[in-house]
Parts: C-alpha cells; sequence; structure tokens
C-alpha cells in the first residue's frame, strides 16, 4: 500500500533538543514531498508556534495545532476550529489557581498568563513566541472567545504607492503588504476597497479619506440617512 500522507508531532519529534528541524529531517520531508506524500503537523502548540515550521519545511497544507482544536493551512485557510465554552473556561481557571498550578491561556493567537513565571518565560523560548502577562483577572477577561464572526468587514488599501515610495521603504528593508483576498474570503469575511493613504516625505493614512471611506462602507451597508450625499459626494476621495 503506497503511502499517501504523514503526519509528524513537533516536540521530541521532528524537532530536536535546540527546537530546531534538523538538516537531515528536511531532507526526508522534501523527499516525501517529491514522491506525492502530504506533510503535514499535528502539535499541542498553538497556531503561530507551529507555523514558522511549516513554512520552513515549505508545505502548505492544513497543520493541526492546540491538540485538535484549530486547524488552518499555512496560508491561513481555516479548517476546523473548535473552542472551550465560556463558563468550561472560567471553572478550569478557578480550579488550577485552587491548586496553585501553573496556568497559560490562548485567546485569538496570543499567549496569556498571570505574571512572568519561570515557566511562562520556559513556554516562551520553547514555542518561539511572547506571551502577555495579564494578571488573574485579566486571564478571567480573556474566556470569552471572540470567534470567527468577530470581524464581519474590513477596509484595504487601493491606491497604489509610488516606485519613488517603495524604493525609498525597501532601502529600510520594508515593503508594501498584498492584500490576501482569497484568505479573507476564507474567513468569511467582506472587505472594502479604497484609496486612503497620501504621500509626503513618508507613507500614511489620510484621515479625511480615510473617514470618508468608512462612512461610505457603512452607508453602504445601512439604508439611506440625511448624512448620506454629503459623505458620497467626493467618490475619489
Amino acid at each position: 500500500m503506497a503511502v499517501k500522507m504523514f503526519v509528524t508531532d513537533l516536540d521530541g519529534t521532528l524537532l530536536n533538543k535546540e527546537h530546531r528541524i534538523s538538516d537531515g529531517n528536511k531532507k526526508a520531508v522534501q523527499e516525501a514531498v517529491d514522491a506525492g506524500v502530504v506533510v503535514t503537523i499535528a502539535t499541542g502548540r498553538m497556531y503561530e508556534s507551529a507555523l514558522p515550521y511549516a513554512r520552513e519545511l515549505g508545505v502548505d497544507v492544513p497543520i493541526i495545532t492546540y491538540n485538535g482544536a484549530l486547524i488552518r493551512s499555512a496560508a491561513g485557510k481555516e479548517y476546523f476550529s473548535s473552542y472551550l465554552a465560556e463558563q468550561d473556561c472560567r471553572d478550569i481557571l478557578d480550579f488550577c489557581t485552587e491548586m496553585g498550578w501553573y496556568v497559560q491561556l490562548y485567546s485569538d493567537g496570543v499567549l496569556y498568563f498571570a505574571e512572568e513565571t519561570p515557566e511562562a518565560q520556559a513556554y516562551e523560548a520553547a514555542a518561539g513566541v511572547r506571551g502577555r502577562s495579564v494578571g488573574r483577572k485579566g486571564l478571567c477577561e480573556r474566556c470569552v472567545h471572540a470567534g470567527r464572526d468577530a470581524i464581519d468587514f474590513v477596509l484595504v488599501n487601493s491606491a497604489p504607492i509610488s516606485p519613488a515610495m517603495q524604493e525609498f521603504y525597501a532601502a529600510k528593508g520594508a515593503y508594501p503588504v498584498e492584500v490576501d483576498e482569497d484568505a479573507l474570503n476564507a474567513l468569511g469575511v467582506g472587505f472594502f476597497k479604497a484609496d486612503i493613504i497620501s504621500e509626503t516625505d513618508v507613507l500614511h493614512h489620510d484621515p479625511d479619506k480615510l473617514s470618508r471611506a468608512v462612512m461610505r462602507m457603512i452607508y453602504g451597508l445601512k439604508s439611506n440617512t440625511g448624512m448620506r450625499e454629503y459623505y458620497m459626494q467626493d467618490e475619489s476621495l
């Protein structure tokens, strides 16, 4: 029977003691991919911690993170997600606090802990992510997960950046960020395009253009009001 898929854990499996992928493992993965085998990752780590390894391997397939609670591709397409109910999260947090155990929480791709303890620092070093110390109350507040529908629409710039300005920023190692429309669509997020930037000695959002674009977006989603004509009067902004 031909092997169609190879799934590997990270810690203690794909990674060495320095939390790196050895050259031998990279070569083995590449040979498997070249042979038509789908290679992916399944880990208890958060997605943001596992993503650099998937990119290092050059595999854009669904990776399994948070012990199966989130399956998302390296490109950002989400296939599955499952979150703890708010009350369950609070009950677990209360129990761990009563037992005097170290506890950390993940919410919307961010690592949180009550305080910067040796345990927190050790996890940050091993996972390659920076956490946030928010106190016991802060952990409780983050038991509420915003969820998939927290963002309905985003506003993105559509105006081109001049070659001179691109050259200016390239000299500083900065480059324009391309809007990934497919990734936004995959997340179920709507988006509006508008010219919202201005160029002076630097590139920045133009407050007037931005405010008009926001109002056009809002009035495009709602029924007409008395102020609609004012905000819609100059479509070039």
